[in-house]
C-alpha cells in the first residue's frame, strides 16, 4: 500500500464552537491507481486531502507513506514528506499572475534548491508532457483556463512526486477542457502515479479506478 490514513480526526473551532469535520475516517490508496472522493459540500473532502499531503495536521490518526509512518504532530516531518512525495494540483489554478509559465513551474524546484540549468530541462519535459511545449515565456493571463490547468499539472509534475492530489481540477473548466485534463490525469497514473481527485462530478469520477464516498457529520 502506498498510502493509508487510519482512523483520522480533525476538528475546527467555529464561531467558538468546536465542530468535528472528519471522524474516525480511514482510506488507502494503491501505487498507479485514480481514486475519486466524493461526498456532499461541508463532509470533508479537502480537508481529507490536505491531510494526506501534508498540508494539515490530523488531530489523531495515522498517516502511513509506503509502510513508514509519518509524525503527524511533527511540522518537520510534513513538511520533508509533502516536499518529497506529494504534487498539488487545485479548480483556480493557483499560478502566479505576474510570473511566466516557466517561472511558475519553477516555484517548487527552487524550493528543492535545484540549479537553473537542471530547472530549464525539467520544466521543459513537464511542458511537453502537459501539451505545452514552448509555451515557457507565456503569462497565465494569455492563456486559457484549460492551457492555465495544464500548467498547474506541469507544476505538480516537474517534482515527480508518487502522489498527485487534486481538488475540483475540472471544476472551472468546460467539458472539453475538462477532458483534456482527464486524460492527462489518466497518463499520469499509467507511469506509475498514484491520483486522488475530489470532485463533484459523477463523470470525473466515472473516470477512475475507485470512488471513495465519505459523509457529511451531522450536528446535533
Amino acid at each position: 500500500m502506498l498510502l493509508e490514513l487510519i482512523d483520522i480526526h480533525k476538528s475546527y473551532k467555529i464561531h467558538g464552537r468546536k465542530t468535528e469535520i472528519l471522524s474516525g475516517i480511514s482510506f488507502s490508496a494503491e501505487k498507479g491507481e485514480m481514486i475519486a472522493i466524493m461526498g456532499e459540500s461541508g463532509a470533508g473532502k479537502s480537508t481529507l486531502l490536505n491531510i494526506a499531503g501534508g498540508i494539515l495536521r490530523a488531530d489523531s490518526g495515522k498517516l502511513i507513506y509506503d509502510s513508514d509512518e509519518i509524525n503527524i504532530a511533527s511540522k518537520k516531518e510534513l513538511d520533508l514528506y509533502r516536499r518529497e512525495h506529494i504534487g498539488f494540483i487545485v479548480q483556480d489554478f493557483a499560478l502566479i499572475s505576474d510570473r511566466d509559465v516557466e517561472e511558475n513551474i519553477a516555484i517548487p524546484l527552487r524550493i528543492r534548491k535545484i540549479n537553473r540549468s537542471q530547472r530549464s530541462i525539467i520544466i521543459s519535459q513537464a511542458l511537453m508532457e502537459v501539451g505545452l511545449k514552448g509555451e515557457e515565456k507565456t503569462y497565465p493571463c494569455m492563456m486559457s483556463g484549460g492551457e492555465q490547468q495544464r500548467v498547474a499539472i506541469a507544476r505538480a509534475l516537474a517534482t515527480d512526486p508518487d502522489i498527485i492530489l487534486a481538488d475540483e481540477p475540472t471544476g472551472s473548466l468546460d467539458s472539453e477542457n475538462a477532458d483534456n485534463v482527464l486524460n492527462l490525469l489518466r497518463m499520469v497514473c499509467e507511469k506509475g502515479k498514484t491520483v486522488i481527485i475530489v470532485t463533484h462530478d459523477k463523470e470525473v469520477a466515472s473516470r477512475c479506478n475507485r470512488i471513495v464516498k465519505i459523509e457529511r457529520r451531522r450536528r446535533d
